[in-house]
């Protein structure tokens, strides 16, 4: 089976997206930019998109720029997520790094989702 639609994967600095067309993370890395060199040299087309996916704003502005470029999207994968620090105690965690994962993990997949919905009406 060939999927010949266009795909937005969030998170995908970490080669996470190998299938995809367009590709986000929260900015462009070296990884992120030989990904999408990879997937152009297998003949599909790419591009990237760095957003902070917990930014409302941010999210609006890469679907729209994803479907500007590319014609249309019809797969999305919230893909992007993070952890607080590494073995700390749930005790030892802020309020502010709580916040910080949450709003990634959780409030960037619902926007994501939510304004992408919106967007077909």
């Amino acid at each position: 089976m060939s999927f010949k639609g266009v795909a937005l994967v969030t998170g995908a600095g970490y080669r996470k997206g190998h299938s995809t067309v367009a590709v986000n993370d929260i900015s462009v890395s070296e990884d992120l930019q030989s990904l999408v060199k990879e997937i152009q040299q297998r003949g599909r087309a790419s591009s990237i998109h760095a957003a902070d996916v917990s930014q409302d704003a941010q999210v609006k502005q890469m679907i729209e720029a994803v479907v500007q470029k590319h014609g249309s999207l019809d797969v999305m994968v919230a893909n992007a997520g993070v952890v607080g620090p590494p073995g700390m105690e749930i005790a030892d965690v802020t309020v502010e790094e709580w916040d910080r994962v949450m709003n990634i993990n959780a409030r960037g997949t619902f926007l994501f989702l939510q304004i992408r919905w919106a967007a077909d009406g």
